[in-house]
């Protein structure tokens, strides 16, 4: 949970996107995907694909 506020404290995408995905797409994007700007990408894609559901 600290890795996860100190990755999104100050994002945009904080409120928007990562809000919309489990909490396991974001761990898991967190630990693998260290560029913000890639995985910002790959967010946008996950929900675009809705791996939400």
């Amino acid at each position: 949970m600290r890795r996860f506020a100190e990755e999104y404290s100050l994002d945009k995408i904080g409120q928007q996107a990562v809000d919309q995905l489990p909490w396991g797409h974001n761990i898991i994007l967190m630990y693998e995907v260290p560029d913000k700007k890639e995985r910002e990408f790959y967010i946008h894609k996950a929900i675009e694909y809705g791996s939400n559901k």
